[in-house]
C-alpha cells in the first residue's frame, strides 16, 4: 500500500458509516452505456500512432477526496471523500471528443488517454458569471490528462486548455496558468485568469496563492487515488488581483493544519512577469513587447532549399532581459518569441528546441529546428533514424538549421539531439517524437481517427 493509498484508507475510515465501499469499474461502464457512452465502441487507433511518450494506470476504484476549508486556519483544513462514480457525473460528449482528439496528435503526452473514462472532478465561480470546470480522464499505463473548461449559464461553453502529466517524485507540485490577454508589464487585460495544476504529497489538503500586496487565496486539493492517483485544484485568479502591485506571486501547498508542505516561487511570477511572453507587432511579425527594438540584431540567418530565409533576432529588454524571436521569409512568417530574464537563465546543458514545420506547399513548406541552448552547449548534433547526422553550431544560446525534405518521412525523421560541450563531449541528450502526426510536412493527409461525434481527424502522417 502506498502513501497515497493509506491516506485515502484512513481518510475513508473517518468517514460515516465506516463502510463505504469504492464501486467496481464494470459498474462504471455499465452506468456510462446508460448515458450515451459505449463501452465497445472506443477508437481504434494504428498501434504506430501509439508510440509517444507518457502515461496512464491499471483502472480501478477511484475515489476524490474534496478538501473543505474553513475561513480560519486555526480551525484546520478539513478534508471530505466523495465517490468519483457514485457522486461525480460522466464528462460530456464535448469533452469525451476533447480528450480523445488528444490521443491524434492534438496535445504532446496525450497517446493512450481512456477518453471515455473521462469525469467531472470540480468547479469554481470565476467572479464574473462564468465558473471553471475541470475535467480528468486517466490513461493506459499510467498518468492521466486534464482539461479546464469555462462555462456560463444559458451561452456556448468557452474555450479550454488542457495538458497531459505523468507523476514525477522530483516535482511535487505542477502549476498552469491561463488568461485572455496581458499586457507588457504583467498586467491582466481579460479575463478569466485560471490557475489549475496537480499535487504530489499525500497529505496536501489545499493551496494558498500569495499575491504582492500581502494578501492570499486558497482553493482545495481534490484528491483522486488510482488510477489518477494525485491531488487536482483549479483557482480563479480575481479582478483586484490582474494590476501591477497586485499580481500573484507564490503558491503554497498545506495539509490540513494549515502547515506548508511546499511552495512554487516562479512559476505564478514568470506567467505574470513583464518579461513573459507578450507580443507586439513589428510591421507584420510578432515580437516580445518587452524589446528595445532600436537594439535589435539579426543573431544567425539560413536560406533553406526552397530559397525562403529564416532567422532569429534578438534585442534587449529594459531590465536585462534576452528577448528573441524567429522569422520566416519577408511576408511577415515567424515561428514563435520570448525572453529570458537575467535571473532566470537557461541551464547550463539545456536543450530548448524543437521541430517548426510549415504545411503549405511550394515555398511555403519548409521544416526548421530551433531555440535555445544552455551556455555549456557549443553545438547540438541532430541525429536521424536512417542514420544520417547534422552539426548545427550554437550561436550566443540559440540554434537554428533546416530539416531537409529527405527526412519528413517515417524511417528517415530526427529521432535524437544531443548537446555537445566546447571540447565535443556529450553534455545532454533529447528524444525526439518520430511516430507523431502533423510535425512534418506532407502530400497528402491521412484520417487518423473519427471522433465520438463522427467528426474525421486528419493530419500529416
Amino acid at each position: 500500500m502506498n502513501e497515497l493509498d493509506a491516506f485515502t484508507r484512513r481518510a475513508l475510515d473517518a468517514l460515516s458509516p465506516p463502510a463505504l465501499q469504492a464501486p467496481d469499474w464494470a459498474d462504471v461502464l455499465s452506468r456510462a452505456a446508460e448515458n450515451g457512452y459505449r463501452a465497445d465502441a472506443a477508437l481504434r487507433i494504428p498501434r504506430r500512432l501509439q508510440g509517444r511518450r507518457r502515461l496512464a494506470l491499471t483502472i480501478a476504484a477511484v475515489l476524490v477526496i474534496a478538501a473543505i476549508l474553513l475561513a480560519t486556519p486555526a480551525l484546520g483544513l478539513r478534508s471530505k471523500l466523495v465517490s468519483i462514480f457514485s457522486d461525480a457525473e460522466p464528462a460530456p460528449v464535448r469533452i469525451v471528443k476533447e480528450f480523445q482528439s488528444f490521443g491524434l496528435g492534438h496535445l504532446q503526452g496525450g497517446h493512450n488517454v481512456k477518453f471515455r473514462q473521462a469525469r467531472r472532478i470540480t468547479e469554481v465561480p470565476l467572479g464574473d458569471g462564468r465558473k471553471a470546470v475541470l475535467y480528468a480522464a486517466p490513461q493506459k499505463g499510467g498518468g492521466y490528462c486534464t482539461t479546464v473548461e469555462t462555462q456560463r449559464s444559458g451561452k456556448k461553453p468557452g474555450p479550454r486548455s488542457g495538458s497531459c502529466v505523468h507523476p514525477d517524485p522530483s516535482q511535487p507540485l505542477l502549476i498552469g496558468v491561463s488568461m485572455g490577454a496581458s499586457s507588457s508589464d504583467g498586467s491582466v487585460l481579460r479575463g478569466p485568469v485560471i490557475v489549475d495544476g496537480s499535487v504530489f504529497l499525500p497529505d496536501a489538503a489545499a493551496i494558498e496563492i500569495q499575491y504582492q500586496d500581502g494578501t492570499s487565496s486558497r482553493a482545495p486539493v481534490i484528491w483522486v487515488s488510482e488510477p489518477i492517483g494525485a491531488g487536482l485544484f483549479v483557482a480563479p485568479i480575481l479582478g483586484q488581483h490582474w494590476q501591477r502591485g497586485h499580481l500573484p506571486t507564490t503558491m503554497v501547498v498545506l495539509d490540513s493544519e494549515g502547515h506548508e508542505l511546499t511552495r512554487d516561487e516562479s512559476s505564478l511570477r514568470s506567467s505574470f512577469s513583464p518579461t513573459a511572453n507578450r507580443s507586439c507587432m513589428l510591421g507584420q511579425r510578432l515580437v516580445p513587447c518587452d524589446a528595445i527594438l532600436s537594439k535589435r540584431r539579426e543573431l544567425v540567418s539560413i536560406t533553406m532549399q526552397n530559397g525562403v530565409g529564416a532567422a532569429i533576432w534578438v534585442a534587449p529588454s529594459a531590465d536585462g532581459a534576452v528577448c528573441f524571436w524567429q522569422t520566416t521569409g519577408d511576408r511577415g512568417g515567424g515561428g514563435g518569441f520570448g525572453c529570458t530574464p537575467a535571473d532566470n537563465p537557461v541551464p547550463r546543458n539545456a536543450l530548448y528546441a524543437g521541430v517548426q514545420s510549415s504545411m503549405g506547399k511550394g515555398r511555403d513548406r519548409f521544416s526548421l529546428y530551433w531555440g535555445q541552448v544552455g551556455d555549456n552547449i557549443a553545438a547540438v548534433e541532430l541525429r536521424f533514424q536512417n542514420g544520417d547526422r547534422q552539426l548545427v553550431q550554437a550561436v550566443e544560446g540559440f540554434v537554428l538549421t533546416e530539416i531537409l525534405p529527405k527526412h519528413y518521412a517515417r524511417g528517415h525523421r530526427l529521432e535524437e539531439v544531443v548537446g555537445l560541450d566546447t571540447v565535443g563531449q556529450a553534455a545532454s541528450r533529447k528524444s525526439v517524437a518520430t511516430r507523431t502526426a502533423g510535425i512534418y510536412p506532407c502530400d497528402q493527409e491521412i484520417v487518423l481517427g473519427t471522433l465520438v461525434d463522427g467528426e474525421k481527424v486528419t493530419a500529416c502522417p
